[in-house]
């Protein structure tokens, strides 16, 4: 019956790999070179290259079970025998400062957590193309410099959190992630200078959530080929974020925009359907959703610095409500195509705005396609 694979580490401790089929031919005599007697039908490799020609030696290249590395000793002589690992790469809490050893790792089956490694500068994986499960970079105090080039997929969540002294990262080949994307807090007190690019450029789906929030020194972030986000795509709180390349983004559950800045335009030219829109202080003076038809929760367009035209001219319904509130430069309102607000229109305290804009946007779709009234106060005379 096949053992279970176990937790290990390589180097100077013990890799604890399934060995009732793998290394049958060790039982009951002495275990391959390179490896220790553990149990009845399991050994475990102590250090050093195993000979792939060697009776029940790793053929496949597979480390079998999770790789916990504590220091750079349990990093020492893995690319001699393996190349992928049937279970999680956890590197966490170490005085490691650098990754090298596992330059040909290729695939991890499991999760992939590099956090809280405070002599950690620069993270290459150049062989890397699949983490089956999470991949996180937290709290590496020191990191610099983050290129997974040939990285393709990952299953679970992908998390680059908290990172101090980190600008943007490169991921220019991921196409799918499986779970959430979070980018969030790097180089959140100290900023870097000159900022840094987020490269997502080849991600075509995220099944759950994109957030990128609070990371003071990322100043562009291209999802030039992402199609669709399974839930929210929220940008919050980036200070010199100045681009945002999304140009064939067709559907999200929500859009959320606050407290950017520097980013003056947002334009998704191949949105069509998506959930709430959220603007809160976004800093916009170019909203641009050309091809917005339908909105399945509410429209909230609340202190907007340098906006004057609000407008999303494919617009045909609403499911929630449409507010517009306190922007100080908005001074028209286009909505040509709109011909439901489940909810409230609200268009309050916008000093720039004539009332008569709000007046002929509720007249466009009509107060009995409205369903929970029309509130207008607080605007510009005219």
């Amino acid at each position: 019956m096949n053992r279970p694979a176990r937790r290990g580490s390589i180097g100077g401790g013990l890799a604890l790999i399934s060995v009732s089929a793998a290394l049958a031919s060790c039982a009951p005599g002495p275990c391959p070179p390179g490896w220790e007697r553990l149990e009845a039908n399991l050994c475990g490799w102590v250090g050093g290259a195993v000979d792939a020609d060697d009776s029940g030696a790793p053929e496949d290249g597979t480390l079998r079970g999770d790789l916990v590395v504590e220091s750079d000793a349990d990093l020492a002589g893995f690319c001699a025998s393996f190349e992928r690992i049937d279970g999680a790469l956890l590197v966490r809490g170490t005085d490691v400062g650098s990754l090298a050893a596992l330059d040909c790792l290729v695939e991890v089956t499991g999760d992939l957590l590099i956090e809280s490694n405070p002599k950690l500068e620069a993270l290459y994986l150049p062989s890397l193309t699949a983490v089956r499960g999470a991949l996180h970079v937290n709290a590496n105090g020191s990191l610099r410099d983050l290129s997974l080039g040939g990285l393709t997929d990952v299953g679970g969540d992908l998390a680059l959190d908290l990172n101090e002294g980190l600008a943007g990262g490169a991921l220019p080949a991921l196409t799918h992630v499986g779970g959430e994307v979070s980018v969030y807090q790097n180089a959140a007190f100290l900023p870097v200078p000159g900022g840094g690019e987020l490269d997502l450029s080849a991600l075509v789906a995220v099944d759950r959530n994109l957030f990128i929030r609070l990371n003071n020194s990322l100043t562009r972030v291209d999802l030039s080929s992402l199609t669709d986000v399974g839930g929210m795509l929220k940008l919050t709180g980036n200070a010199i974020l100045t681009t945002l390349v999304a140009p064939v983004l067709e559907e999200t559950t929500g859009l959320w925009i606050s407290y950017n800045a520097a980013l003056q335009t947002f334009s998704l030219p191949a949105l069509h359907s998506t959930g709430g829109v959220t603007l809160i202080r976004p800093g916009l003076a170019v909203l641009d959703l050309p091809s917005l038809e339908w909105v399945h929760a509410t429209i909230e367009v609340t202190d907007t610095v340098a906006l004057t035209t609000l407008t999303m001219p494919a617009l045909t319904a609403i499911d929630g409500g449409l507010w517009v509130h306190d922007n100080p430069g908005v001074s028209a309102l286009a909505f040509p195509a709109l011909g439901s607000i489940v909810g409230a229109l609200q268009v309050v305290r916008n000093p720039a705005l004539p009332t008569s804009q709000a007046e002929a946007l509720r007249d466009v779709v009509g107060v009995e396609n409205i369903g929970e009234g029309v509130l207008i106060e607080d605007n510009a005379d005219g």
